[in-house]
């Protein structure tokens, strides 16, 4: 078994099994991996390992720095420059950490299922594409959160950047999903309130950070609209 043999502030010294000495960084991974008091965080194969309960446990590939993790029968793989984040969650006993990290990770990878269930009554007007989700084939949100707008030429068509204040709209919100009730990500309200507010673009016509950005005949449809909406009341 591997082994420290010297360390300070910055470093520590390993001494391997094949009789070799390395020297890694004194981080929380290299802590975890060989430091003799963390032997209780690595199996048999000297891989990092930690669990929260039986269906939420970390394991260390046998890859160095890159970890499953195991969350309701779903299983998420760390990248590399996230080895710090991981370690944190182990060291810390961080179960809140741990949840929210594969929480947002599921709802990055399943966000276009998330977001046709939650809209469902508007599917006439959504389209997911693979750039995001194009509503009444003019306003289209990012899986990113960016918000851009289709603008026809008679050349062909072109998507715009479009900037949109929905931070409003944003709040608390749990889901529910296949891992149980999760905690709504940042991202995934932040697509969902631009959504939102391209749904009722006229509603929004005193908004001049939005007008301004709009063709004209785009704001004269608008206005038309909320005309119409007006006199309906």
């Amino acid at each position: 078994m591997d082994k420290v043999i010297d360390t300070n502030k910055n470093h520590l010294t390993i001494l391997h099994d094949d009789g070799k000495i390395s020297t890694v960084a004194n981080t929380d991974y290299y802590y975890l991996k060989y430091d003799p008091t963390t032997i209780q965080y690595r199996d048999e194969t000297d891989r990092i390992f930690y669990f929260f309960y039986d269906d939420e446990k970390i394991q260390e590939t046998y890859n160095n720095k890159i970890f499953n993790l195991l969350y309701h029968g779903k299983l998420y793989q760390s990248r590399q420059d996230e080895v710090d984040i991981v370690c944190k969650f182990i060291l810390n006993k961080d179960h809140v950490g741990f949840r929210k990290y594969v929480s947002d990770r599921y709802q990055l990878e399943e966000c276009q299922g998330i977001l046709q269930k939650m809209l469902f009554v508007y599917e006439k007007r959504l389209k997911f594409i693979k750039r995001g989700i194009l509503i009444d084939d003019t306003w289209l949100i990012g899986y990113d959160g960016n918000a851009k707008i289709k603008i026809r030429y008679n050349s062909g068509v072109q998507y715009k950047g479009l900037c949109l204040v929905a931070d409003g709209y944003i709040r608390k919100q749990f889901i529910e999903t296949v891992i149980g009730t999760i905690e709504m990500s940042r991202l995934m309200q932040t697509i969902l309130a631009k959504i939102t507010f391209c749904l009722k673009p006229q509603d929004h016509l005193k908004d001049k950070v939005f007008t301004n950005q709009l063709p004209k005949k785009l704001l004269r449809v608008l206005h038309d609209e909320h005309k119409q909406e007006m006199k309906n009341k």
